[in-house]
This record gives C-alpha cells, sequence and structure tokens, in this order.
C-alpha cells in the first residue's frame, strides 16, 4: 500500500493527511474549493477538489492509483444537511469501480441511539434521527466489502484538541442535566494514530469504537475543564437518581490492534488542549 486518499482534509483529515505523508506514503486530500485543494499540494499532499453533491457525477479518474481511502465526510445534520446519503452514495459507487484495497469511514458514537456501556457489538438499528443517517452511511460503505477490498468503520467519540478544548463546552451554562453521566472523548492525536494503524494493520476488524478510557462522571469532568481555562464553571442539577448515560468502550481496538491510547486520563487531555485554545 503506497497511495492513501483522505476525503475530507478539515479539522481530522489534514492533520491525517500530514501524518501519513510523514509516515512515507503518498497522499491525495479532498478540499471543496480550488484555493483549499491547491493549498494542500503546495504543502505535499496531492490536493483535488471534491464537491460532493445529490446529483452532480464525480470524476471517473477521482480514485485512479489509490490503495487506500479515508473517508472523512461528516453528516453537517446539524446545518441543516438532509442530503448526506445522496452525496455518500456517488462515492461509494466510485469506490465499487476503484482499485481501493482498503477503505476507512470515519463515523461517529452518535450512531448508538441507547444507553449503558456500549461496545462494537451493541448497535441497535435506529429508524430516526441522526443515528439513523449515521447507521446508513456505514452500511452504504460496509457494502463494499469484498476479498479484494477490506472496509473499516471507526467510530469517533466527541473530539478534542486543536481549538477543542473541552472547557469551552459547558462553561458557564446553568440547569444542566446528566451530572452523572459518563464523559466520551477522543484526541485528535489518538484518532490520527488509531486511523494508521488500522491501515497498517494485515487484516483489521469491520468495525472500532474510540473514545478515551475517561472515569470522571461529567459534573465532574467539564467543571475542571472549565477550571483550567479560567472561565465559569457548569452548573448540574442535582440528579436521583444517578444515570450512567452513555458509556463508549473504546477497548477493543487496543485488543485486536495493540493500540495504545495515548490520553487515558482527565489531566492529560485535558493538558494536550491546553495549546491548542
Amino acid at each position: 500500500m503506497k497511495h492513501i486518499a483522505v476525503f475530507g482534509c478539515g479539522w481530522f483529515g489534514l492533520p491525517l493527511a500530514k501524518a501519513l505523508q510523514q509516515a512515507g506514503f503518498t497522499v491525495s486530500g479532498s478540499k471543496t474549493t480550488a484555493e483549499g485543494a491547491a493549498a494542500l499540494t503546495a504543502a505535499g499532499i496531492r490536493g483535488v477538489v471534491l464537491q460532493l453533491t445529490a446529483s452532480q457525477l464525480l470524476p471517473a479518474d477521482l480514485l485512479e492509483d489509490c490503495d487506500a481511502l479515508v473517508v472523512n465526510i461528516p453528516p453537517g445534520l446539524r446545518r441543516g444537511e438532509d442530503d448526506y446519503l445522496q452525496k455518500l452514495s456517488q462515492l461509494a459507487a466510485l469506490v465499487k469501480e476503484s482499485r481501493v484495497q482498503r477503505l476507512v469511514f470515519v463515523s461517529s458514537t452518535g450512531a448508538y441511539q441507547q444507553e449503558g456501556v456500549l461496545t462494537e457489538a451493541d448497535l441497535q438499528l435506529a429508524t430516526s434521527g441522526s443515528s439513523a443517517v449515521l447507521q446508513q452511511a456505514e452500511r452504504m460503505f460496509q457494502q463494499l466489502a469484498s476479498d479484494k477490498r477490506n472496509v473499516t468503520i471507526i467510530r469517533f467519540a466527541g473530539l478534542v484538541g486543536p481549538a477543542r478544548h473541552p472547557g469551552r463546552f459547558m462553561a458557564g451554562r446553568t440547569g444542566l442535566t446528566g451530572a452523572s453521566q459518563a464523559v466520551n472523548l477522543v484526541h485528535l492525536d489518538d484518532c490520527i494514530a488509531a486511523v494508521i494503524s488500522i491501515l497498517k494493520a494485515p487484516q483489521p476488524a469491520a468495525v472500532y469504537n474510540l473514545s478515551a478510557p475517561l472515569t470522571l462522571d461529567k459534573q465532574t469532568f467539564y467543571c475542571l475543564a472549565a477550571e483550567q481555562l479560567g472561565l465559569p464553571v457548569p452548573q448540574f442539577v442535582a440528579e436521583e437518581p444517578r444515570t450512567l448515560g452513555k458509556r463508549i468502550d473504546g477497548s477493543f481496538i487496543c485488543r485486536d490492534l495493540g493500540f495504545s491510547y495515548r490520553y487515558t486520563d482527565a489531566n492529560s487531555l485535558l493538558q494536550a488542549c491546553d495549546s491548542c485554545i
């Protein structure tokens, strides 16, 4: 495997592409504008313009000479986008006809709609909402798996790192619920390392969760995070009874691929975001 394409060179995709380049791979990356693609090329990454629409056909040579592909295109549901699956279907059709041997689709732990301790095997079928959209997107790419193509879904927990310090997420807010619920976050560095581990693995699994093994509850963690930035701590309402909420178990990738999280506790995770405010 020599040539890897990263579709979606944004907050996660761009540093991933740079890390792959530093690891010795030939890397292509996509941006939505010609200016963005030119900036990638200037950085040594083969920049391409990728504007997914529900109707416009993608160029047949978009994946020419690519051995592996990382699809990192979020659904944009918060921005009111409702044609995500239509857009992805065009990309999936292109992959199906390509020579891509390894595909990694970046999804989210938002695919889980239920609560409790959740492993990769605990996905329950969602019929509506964002969980349903994410699940349908995952299935779209899982169907491309074959004897000649390995497909892996990686579900990221909440992302933290550069410009995403969790101390800002809830600072100063009041009347918050879920004080005793679990915190499901993962640092950018661990996301990059995990995807590279998948790409290098001889036979990775079909699905991995990625979530740091944090033990603090939401109230304790987000108050600590806000205090670190000198911001007003969030105010949670008293709970009775206490509830776990959703706890994402991200340990399977460690057992299966020998992966190790770099940031495994609240202090190390927050300190890693200090210089990224």
